[in-house]
């Protein structure tokens, strides 16, 4: 089981009268991942859906984890 992503989102208060709008936004993706893979992650692995390969990585590179932090305003 993975965590791919979490947003949270807060309508801010307007201070001036030119900004209608004001939101401030966390977002994270690949946060965790809950499995007894060894590797880097199980979705990056050289077998793809294939049994035989499943577990050897290969050198894949890993989906990174991400944060976001997001102020959008409209005027």
């Amino acid at each position: 089981m993975k965590l791919r992503e979490v947003a949270l989102s807060y309508g801010l208060p307007t201070f001036t009268k030119f900004i209608t709008s004001l939101s401030l936004s966390l977002v994270g993706r690949n946060l965790y991942s809950w499995d007894k893979y060894n590797g880097f992650d199980p979705e990056t692995s050289a077998g793809g859906a294939s049994d035989l390969l499943r577990a050897i990585d290969f050198g894949n590179v890993p989906i990174p984890r991400t944060y976001q932090v997001k102020l959008a305003a409209t005027f």
